[in-house]
């Protein structure tokens, strides 16, 4: 691991590994390793076999999927900036995405979520870029997904607050945080310059998901409700794809470029560091 040297800028490493990806995780744990200051790799497995590898490596029950895993992640974090990674992705340099994470998280203050272009995501850049930040490889956006993505302090401390027992699958965490950042002027940034590529399918059971994501939403404040509610309606999240919902989403679209060409809109303005 990098030893500590910024001590703004120490990141705390997540790899999210379950049966027949084990061989990825460790991959891309010898792939981070002397980027970070720390590395933690969450496993379940049906064997019940010890794993190990770059990094600290720590079992949890086969019945845990991504929202238990999620909990345990914020439960050992140490560090300013909280990495997540799901062992099934591939990207052609992790070095690079390390430090173009480091160095965004540096350059705006006012950064909550940072994540990378996966290339497989229902929220695809498409339909969740809001403005491109200008001169820059940045789009501020309305969903990163939560397949590879960073999150600051005041994000990770307002998930730390949330209850996951009903959120075993994990859908909404993205949302939540997300809601949260934007209520609190906070960035949200995707990297256009980094490609993860993702694959196709999920393994789990989709309406519990839906169903257990509801629940969990229920936590969401007063304030992150109404952030939630237009991000809805930006990416017609939760609707079926209608020319009524497809209109609607322009519509929005449309206004909001529009504001970005206008004037500034103080929420989502970067800050710069220094």
């Amino acid at each position: 691991m990098k030893n500590v040297v910024n001590q703004s800028q120490i990141i705390h490493a997540f790899i999210i590994c379950w049966t027949g990806k084990e061989d990825s995780a460790r991959h891309i744990a010898n792939s981070i390793q002397s980027s970070v200051e720390y590395l933690t790799i969450i496993y379940s497995n049906t064997t019940g076999k010890i794993e190990e590898g770059a990094g600290k490596w720590f079992k949890v029950p086969n019945e845990w999927y991504s929202g238990k895993k999620f909990q345990k992640c914020l439960q050992l974090y140490s560090g300013t900036i909280m990495l997540y990674i799901a062992a099934d992705v591939t990207t052609n340099n992790w070095p690079r995405l390390i430090n173009r994470c480091r160095n965004t998280h540096a350059q705006y203050k006012n950064l909550g979520i940072w994540a990378p272009d996966i290339d497989y995501t229902p929220y695809n850049s498409k339909r969740v870029i809001i403005a491109n930040i200008k001169e820059s490889q940045f789009a501020l956006v309305s969903n990163t997904d939560s397949i590879v993505w960073s999150l600051s302090n005041p994000v990770v401390r307002r998930l730390k607050e949330l209850d996951y027992e009903c959120n075993n699958l994990g859908w909404g965490i993205d949302w939540l945080a997300i809601s949260y950042a934007l209520a609190n002027n906070l960035l949200v940034i995707r990297d256009l310059s980094i490609k993860i590529i993702h694959p196709k399918g999920t393994g789990y059971d989709q309406p519990l998901a839906q169903k257990q994501m509801t629940i969990f939403l229920n936590q969401l404040t007063n304030r992150e409700k109404l952030l939630l509610s237009w991000l809805d309606t930006f990416t017609c999240r939760g609707t079926q794809q209608t020319l009524k919902t497809r209109l609607k989403c322009l519509l929005l679209k449309m206004l909001v470029h529009f504001q970005f060409l206008g004037r500034s809109v103080r929420m989502i303005i970067p800050e710069k560091n220094g």
